[in-house]
């Protein structure tokens, strides 16, 4: 049961980004672009909040409070947010703007990483959570920040009487 915790907390991740592309090219290749768009946009600020809460919120590893080795290799520095869990939140919420349905399978395994992160002693669950916190705000954020841009869009376009 350790190895499978090990495999999933520390390569599985690299799989799901796989398979993110995957669908994202087979069955939203004509939303191409306005996925690139919104996965540079949720990305970059995800990772400028993670770096802000990083120098907000300190939580050292579970391995070096407890002492406890944890199962796989991980850094001593702080754990918070999980970075792992952070990049498939963002890929979660890049495909859920494709599809609420197929975003939910992708936040599902995002949250199968974190908790396996968790188990393997490399973070808490408070760090698994505020990644998916940072990333749903961000996700928030893009989604108001799209309506206002269209509605702008729509004002400028609308014939002036």
């Amino acid at each position: 049961m350790d190895s499978i915790i090990a495999f999933l907390a520390e390569y599985f991740y690299l799989g799901v980004v796989a398979l993110a592309l995957v669908v994202i090219l087979w069955f939203y290749r004509r939303r191409l672009p306005e996925l690139a768009i919104a996965g540079v946009i949720i990305a970059g600020l995800s990772y400028l909040l993670s770096i802000l809460a990083t120098d907000l919120i300190s939580d050292p590893r579970p391995f070096i409070q407890t002492g406890i080795a944890p199962l796989i290799q991980s850094a001593t520095d702080n754990g918070f947010p999980s970075d792992h869990t952070l990049l498939l939140g963002i890929v979660a919420a890049v495909i859920t703007l494709a599809s609420w349905r197929t975003g939910l399978i992708f936040w599902g395994l995002a949250l199968l990483v974190g908790l396996a992160r968790v188990y393997a002693r490399v973070h808490h669950l408070a760090d698994v959570i505020g990644s998916f916190g940072i990333v749903l705000i961000v996700l928030g954020v893009y989604l108001i920040g799209r309506q206002l841009y269209q509605r702008w869009r729509k004002a400028q376009i609308a014939p002036k009487l």
